[in-house]
């Protein structure tokens, strides 16, 4: 039976209503925060002080509400696609387990770390992004860092699994086994390769098409 937390306060979150339940049927609580946002949180976040306001005890990055620093954007996404079942990328990211740390619930560590380790204010567009360094765990100070989209959609490439003979591996581990470079290998499926052929076919370093060159092997030692 779900423990009825209607009407009860969690810091600024008065309950509202039962939502539904996650894929693993975890409760999910409307809630209204006091500055009159509605927000959904999980229940363990509610018992656990985890989630203790729609995001707003942060003041709203340090400037009045709709003028907020580039920065606290960063945070509050982060936060709604791992906490806020409405959002639409929630279901790759919360509904997968994939969380926000308990230091990073408020913005204020979260602002500390990203200007400690690279934050950039003015980096061009895509140029500096929040990227989880293992795609299984969630944001933390441990499991992040800042790069480039270019970077990043790399780094999910190589963390996508394929089948080969049977057996299934990420990129990384299929292009380690067969003892070739992982850009190579992206390179290859990206353009619509077997995983037969983009593993045994030899390497050809001329050109495709007018400027497109295949992603030559790199040495252990670059």
């Amino acid at each position: 039976m779900i423990r009825d937390l209607t009407n009860q306060k969690f810091g600024k979150l008065t309950v509202k209503k039962l939502y539904g339940t996650n894929k693993h049927r975890a409760a999910i609580w409307e809630c209204e925060c006091e500055c009159g946002q509605i927000t959904y949180v999980l229940l363990q976040n509610l018992l656990s002080r985890h989630t203790k306001s729609c995001g707003c005890s942060s003041k709203h990055g340090g400037a009045r509400r709709g003028h907020e620093e580039r920065l606290y954007h960063v945070w509050q996404s982060m936060k709604q696609r791992c906490e806020n079942v409405n959002n639409h990328n929630y279901v790759w990211y919360g509904a997968n387990g994939i969380d926000v740390c308990d230091e990073w619930q408020e913005y204020m560590p979260f602002k500390k770390w990203a200007y400690e380790n690279g934050y950039n204010d003015d980096a061009l567009r895509g140029e500096c992004t929040l990227d989880r360094i293992d795609v299984k765990k969630g944001y933390s100070p441990q499991n992040c860092r800042w790069t480039s989209m270019a970077d990043q959609n790399r780094n999910k490439s190589y963390h996508r699994y394929v089948e080969y003979r049977g057996e299934k591996y990420t990129v990384t581990q299929l292009a380690d086994k067969a003892g070739m470079n992982k850009d190579t290998l992206v390179y290859r499926l990206n353009a619509n390769w077997s995983v037969e052929d983009a593993i045994n076919k030899p390497i050809n370093r001329k050109h495709y098409g007018a400027k497109m060159v295949e992603p030559q092997e790199r040495s252990d030692k670059e």
